[in-house]
């Protein structure tokens, strides 16, 4: 389940909109690559922007080693309302509020 989870709005003026989520994954072994999509938002909950994290593996020979790897998702041109950011992988969901920075 994605951890260590910080979302935010840069507004900082001379700067496009975006919107940023940052946290960390556990995952099998360090070859592995985090993939990250925009799902659809949930009709129930419109104020929620939704992210899933897939874990791709390289292929290459490498340490089974369970490893903390950072994620790092933009969304340029930003023009949301979204209140809150769910980040889903194959574990679970995790929730957290969009701050916003100017």
């Amino acid at each position: 389940m994605p951890e260590n989870l910080y979302a935010w709005v840069n507004l900082m003026p001379g700067s496009t909109p975006s919107l940023h989520v940052a946290g960390t994954l556990l995952v099998p072994t360090p070859c592995h690559e985090i993939v990250m999509s925009h799902l659809p938002e949930d009709p129930a909950r419109p104020e929620v922007y939704r992210i899933m994290l897939e874990e791709k593996s390289s292929g290459a020979p490498c340490p089974q080693v369970v490893t903390s790897q950072s994620f790092h998702y933009t969304e340029r041109n930003y023009a949301g309302q979204h209140a809150e950011v769910e980040v889903n992988d194959a574990s679970g969901a995790a929730t957290v509020r969009i701050d916003r920075v100017s």
